[in-house]
């Protein structure tokens, strides 16, 4: 529901080109051991390739570190997407976001994301990865993401709770 497979066969497709840039795969559940079927097959698909690395569980504190090394945050859901807390660390890190249009996903990037559809991913996300991967430095998305972070900052988010309880 996450669309991990789905972004392994884009990215197996475009790292023929892009051959010094790396996919990595963060969290996972607890869940999802060595003998999962569903590991095993996004394993088998990752074709031992070098550059796709799964990180695993990657503890709240230590975040931070994987922002600031990515060119770029892909969140590839299927499934309709609450609330994307990762949508606002990607913009807090000033990332490109390639994002499907599903759930609250659009409604948090607004105008500012790298949409894909999840009828045609795959394609989709080998042409926007190949867009980002050209995209140069924009103080323009920095301040579109200032904006939206801002309507979720915590002295907002505690006024309109306060409100609310009133």
């Amino acid at each position: 529901e996450k669309g991990v497979k789905e972004l392994i066969l884009a990215f197996n497709k475009i790292n023929k080109k892009y051959n010094k840039t790396k996919l990595l795969i963060i969290g996972g559940t607890k869940s999802l051991t060595e003998k999962d079927p569903y590991k095993i097959e996004l394993i088998k698909l990752a074709n031992n390739n070098k550059n796709i690395i799964f990180t695993g569980q990657v503890k709240s504190k230590e975040i931070y570190k994987y922002y600031k090394i990515a060119n770029a945050q892909i969140v590839p859901s299927l499934c309709n997407e609450a609330f994307g807390l990762i949508l606002l660390e990607g913009m807090a890190s000033d990332l490109p976001i390639i994002a499907t249009k599903v759930g609250a996903i659009e409604e948090i990037l607004s105008d500012n994301g790298f949409y894909v559809s999840k009828d045609n991913i795959i394609e989709e996300l080998i042409v926007k990865m190949e867009k980002v991967l050209s995209y140069k430095s924009n103080n323009n998305l920095k301040k579109e993401y200032e904006k939206i972070l801002e309507k979720f900052s915590l002295e907002k988010y505690c006024n309109n709770f306060s409100s609310l309880l009133k």
